[in-house]
């Protein structure tokens, strides 16, 4: 069996309902193992055997379920986006005609309405002598709208039907096709129903009505993927290359690797690669949600999307097209938004066998009007019609996913990659977080924190300077440390060094003009520092002339964000494998209260799983640098990967902070209760609203104090559901740019 899992835009989708039939009919297609439909995002995400299946036998599966068309996988975004533009369009054009057509019915409304209040005389009689003209042209107007404004409705109901399933399209075609039905055999044939009275308004508020609802929320979920929109943008359309000696602008889509791709200030990068030439800074924020621009030299690399600011630089294209890290990230952002989360679950149950209970209860609803009042048919179809219209799936099927969406949008343009909707169900319920040391909690490099001057004979510039001859021979991360402290003391070289050698495990040595120095390990017990550091001795012509002291830094803001954390009840620890002195030293400095140190790399999967053991009904969390401790971030519950933005293909978390900066796991946290609590909020309102509205269409008011809603009410109510849904995810949007 060849799995192949891929993703597809829908064109046509327009309420949960749709979701549900479209899943269905997909995965009834031999050789597709699992269908599922984001209602957000319009998307569909299918697993299927390509020897068994085909792209044609899905795309030709979803156009079965309705009026629904798959994009296929060779168009590109910009196709989708124009024709999920010109639907949007054709639906525009189409509420203002239906709209202006309703305007006749609206004033006569308001006239009857202030007639009932004595303001305008009664406009039945006023009308009389022309109510037969007034009723035809009613029926007239009610068939236009019903049948060519409400066409895409009906026509989805028919094909729905056809597949032996029904969608929201069906409640709303059986509701206006009854209303108009009625209303016409009213008109036509009053001697049926004599004590009967024609509703057209009726079915053209209905169409009006959910035609401006779909408008409204496609317009409102645009908003909710902006995040992908906006990564998208940031890809360059054009490079220059040099090819044959020669700059040449070529598409950035045919950037080949080892291309030598020319960057002039202002400009965007186009692909991944590293830097030959030149030098500048770089303005990273937009993928890694860091503000301060990144200084690059040659060797540097260099991330596709970026914005070059005032250099000029030529680099070597390493990644391209779709393994660029920003090709990358907008892969993830679209797997997680399309992901399903496990509270999403109830929802799709209930919004799947919803259809077919509504059409049953406005049935009962039917039935119980002609029991109990029989002849009234008036009433009895009004309150069936009511029924059908207001009942909703639409906002059952947007209340988690418009949530995610958004979510985990904002978090993408915070420099936060979640992987799927199920790590941000999971990240609001994390009790224990533990930290790896380095490069997690510490900032992963050594740095001069202090010289002590020993020699009498040579002063202290004249060793320095030679110390920094000597150790810009290496490439040690200590000697790396020693020369950038050098170099901001303002230190610089005098003369070259000959006789250099590297002793392993030790330093390295060097003659320098007349002096023989040593930089390295001291074995003299006093020059051990305190436990918490590394001493890097100098030694000239056998005697100790002076002592650098090295310390891996913690990052800054590290306290503050282990207090916020500990203040939202969350236990953190210090996971290290240095000794216990450095591990106790670097946890009080970041305010970490349990420490395990001295932990081997296979050893610290073990730590997090008896974690887990120990608090079975807590999420536990792991922080790590994705590669080295990458089997306990698989073995916790939520697995955070601190990543530089320039290695997202190498990282194996759940979650991937780019920049490493400690804040975003505070910041991850916060989204994700804030999402839950919005979720939770969505499907409060969903399950609320259909509880409510629908035994109130039914009639249930009207023994207590004689009232009855209107089907033109329940359809604006029904629409209002559906946008305020999607309007309460977009919070999410707003809180965390």
């Amino acid at each position: 069996m060849a799995l192949k899992k891929e993703t597809y835009p829908i064109i046509g989708m327009h309420c949960a309902s749709c979701k549900t039939l479209i899943e269905r009919s997909v995965s009834s297609v031999p050789g597709v193992n699992d269908a599922f439909v984001n209602f957000a995002t319009e998307k569909l995400t299918v697993n299927y055997d390509d020897l068994k299946t085909s792209v044609k036998d899905i795309a030709g599966a979803v156009s079965a379920a309705g009026d629904y068309r798959m994009v296929s996988e060779h168009e590109s975004h910009d196709s989708h986006d124009h024709e999920q533009n010109t639907e949007n369009n054709k639906l525009k054009r189409t509420v203002l005609w239906v709209g202006s057509t309703s305007a006749p019915f609206l004033i006569l409304m308001i006239w009857m309405y202030l007639s009932k209040v004595g303001l305008l005389p009664d406009p039945e009689m006023t009308l009389r002598p022309y109510l037969r003209a007034i009723n035809y042209t009613q029926f007239v107007l009610a068939t236009l709208v019903v049948f060519i404004g409400g066409q895409s409705i009906y026509r989805s109901a028919i094909k729905s039907l056809a597949a032996k399933s029904a969608g929201m399209d069906t409640l709303i075609a059986l509701g206006t096709f009854t209303a108009w039905v009625y209303s016409t055999i009213v008109t036509f044939a009053p001697d049926l129903f004599p004590e009967g009275g024609q509703y057209f308004e009726a079915a053209i508020f209905i169409i009006f009505f959910v035609l401006l609802g779909r408008f409204l929320e496609s317009n409102a979920k645009k908003s909710t993927g902006s995040a992908v929109k906006s990564l998208i943008g940031m890809q360059v359309k054009k490079a220059v290359v040099i090819r044959r000696g020669k700059e040449e602008e070529i598409n950035a889509e045919n950037v080949e690797r080892n291309d030598l791709v020319v960057v002039k200030p202002g400009t965007k990068i186009p692909v991944d690669g590293i830097i030959v030439e030149g030098n500048s800074s770089v303005d990273e924020s937009m993928i890694s949600g860091e503000p301060m621009p990144v200084e690059k030299k040659i060797g540097d690399k260099v991330i596709g999307g970026t914005i070059n600011n005032d250099g000029y630089f030529i680099y070597k294209a390493t990644n391209v097209g779709s393994d660029t890290i920003l090709s990358q990230i907008i892969r993830m952002v679209e797997e997680a938004q399309g992901s399903r989360a496990d509270i999403q679950r109830l929802a799709d149950k209930v919004a799947g066998v919803f259809v077919q209970a509504v059409i049953v209860i406005a049935i009962i609803t039917l039935g119980v009007w002609l029991f109990f009042k029989p002849g009234d048919f008036t009433s009895a179809f009004y309150a069936f019609t009511s029924v059908l219209i207001i009942a909703c799936p639409c906002a059952l099927g947007l209340a988690t996913p418009t949530a995610i969406v958004t979510s985990s949008g904002s978090a993408a343009r915070s420099g936060i990659l979640v992987k799927d909707a199920r790590t941000i169900e999971k990240a609001a319920k994390i009790k224990h977080i533990v930290f790896d040391k380095t490069g997690t909690i510490t900032k992963g490099y050594p740095q001069v924190h202090s010289y002590e001057h020993i020699s009498a004979q040579i002063p202290q510039e004249k060793l320095l300077s030679l110390v920094l001859a000597l150790e810009s021979r290496s490439e040690h991360p200590l000697a790396s440390a020693i020369v950038d402290y050098l170099a901001i003391r303002g230190i610089v070289k005098t003369e070259d060094v000959n006789e250099f050698k590297n002793i392993p495990g030790r330093g390295i040595e060097g003659r320098v003009g007349e002096f023989k120095i040593f930089v390295g390990r001291l074995e003299d017990e006093k020059f051990k520092g305190t436990g918490t550091d590394t001493p890097v001795g100098v030694i000239i012509n056998n005697d100790v002339a002076g002592v650098f002291f090295l310390r891996d830094e913690i990052k800054d803001n590290v306290h503050e964000i282990i207090e916020k954390l500990e203040k939202q009840g969350i236990n953190t620890y210090l996971l290290t494998g240095d000794t216990k002195n450095n591990a106790q030293f670097v946890a009080e400095a970041a305010g970490i209260k349990n420490v395990m140190a001295e932990v081997l790399p296979s050893q610290k999967a073990e730590v997090v799983s008896d974690l887990k053991k120990r608090y079975p009904k807590d999420m536990v969390a792991m922080v790590g640098d994705g590669i080295n401790d990458s089997p306990a971030l698989a073995t916790s519950d939520v697995g955070i990967a601190m990543g530089t933005g320039t290695d997202v293909a190498m990282q194996t978390g759940d979650v991937i902070i780019l920049g490493g900066d400690i804040s975003k796991v505070y910041k991850l946290i916060k989204i994700s209760r804030r999402t839950m609590k919005i979720i939770k909020e969505n499907l409060w309102w969903a399950f609320g609203y259909n509880t409510i509205g629908i035994p109130v269409a039914a009639g249930v008011m009207y023994p207590f104090w004689g009232l009855m809603l209107s089907p033109a009410i329940a359809a604006a109510a029904m629409a209002l559901s559906s946008i305020s849904v999607v309007l309460n995810s977009l919070r999410l949007g707003r809180v965390y740019h």
